[in-house]
């Protein structure tokens, strides 16, 4: 599998691409196949070493990504939140397996989040 991998404090520069072989599965954990992937501010902060939360070197960053969960880890209870621009899209999600649709031509991801989640919000 291919990665971005940050071995180094710094710019988004450091970040450099890696093939890094296929790790089994731990409890808790999913592999999802990515079809898209954002680097967002608090992410550039993290690579500079910035960011509250310092993940020890090397890792690989990234708090945003859309794909397809391929697999799930033993003990995991998950519930899964999808966000789509529009009534039909919202459905399409729920067709494929998730349990919650926000329309994010209606509604606040993080209002939402936040209801469906009792107010601790998404745990990713």
């Amino acid at each position: 599998m291919k990665a971005m991998i940050c071995r180094e404090w710094g710019p988004q520069g450091v970040l450099t691409l890696a093939d890094l072989p296929r790790q089994p599965l731990g409890a808790g954990q999913v592999r999802v196949r990515l079809r898209a992937v954002g680097i967002n501010f608090a992410d550039t902060l993290q690579i500079a070493g910035r960011h509250q939360v310092k993940p020890p070197l090397p890792f690989t960053p990234g708090m945003e990504m859309s794909g397809e969960i391929l697999e799930i880890g033993r003990q995991l209870g998950a519930r899964a939140i999808a966000a789509a621009g529009g009534a039909e899209k919202c459905a399409l999600t729920l067709q494929y397996g998730a349990d919650h649709a926000i329309d994010t031509r209606r509604e606040s991801i993080r209002d939402r989040v936040r209801e469906l989640t009792g107010g601790a919000g998404a745990d990713v």
